[in-house]
């Protein structure tokens, strides 16, 4: 009978220690710190990353009207006149540089101290990809579709 008690003892033990080993290997499996975490910068398409990060200062329309565009010292550029500003062209140059670096050469007053510089953002690595590039150029292209047309 003693023996019958040890055995019985002993696989409760089992059933107990294994029991709480799952319990464990549950527990960090579905902590979030354990998970892969989301990148805080989900948009890639041009038109949301607009609208996440330019729209505020810029306006959703691109025309320099934000809502927080009265709270800043410079006035915020109307991007729907680049190409009009650019002799009839659209700058994709100047528009990835700046939004890259925060600056460009060609409109020194817009440096980092107007804008904020998104490319260390942009670039952020989510999921093994480095999806900057692909932001960047989206946004940029999606700048060049809210140009306003020239009338000839």
């Amino acid at each position: 009978m003693l023996l019958i008690q040890v055995e019985w003892a002993v696989a409760v033990h089992r059933g107990i220690t294994l029991a709480l080993f799952l319990f464990v290997l549950g527990s960090l499996w579905s902590d979030p710190q354990t998970r892969e975490r989301p990148s805080p910068i989900r948009p890639v398409d041009g038109r949301s990353v607009f609208r996440t990060y330019c729209a505020p200062c810029h306006g959703i329309d691109g025309g320099g009207k934000g809502p927080v565009s009265g709270a800043l010292r410079q006035a915020v550029p109307d991007l729907t006149t680049l190409s009009e500003r650019n002799g009839g062209k659209f700058p994709a140059g100047h528009v990835r540089n700046t939004i890259t670096f925060g600056e460009d050469a060609l409109i020194p007053a817009h440096g980092s101290k107007g804008m904020p510089i998104w490319g260390p953002l942009f670039h952020e690595i989510e999921f093994d990809r480095d999806l900057g590039y692909v932001r960047v150029e989206n946004v940029t292209s999606y700048i060049e579709s809210l140009q306003r047309k020239q009338v000839q």
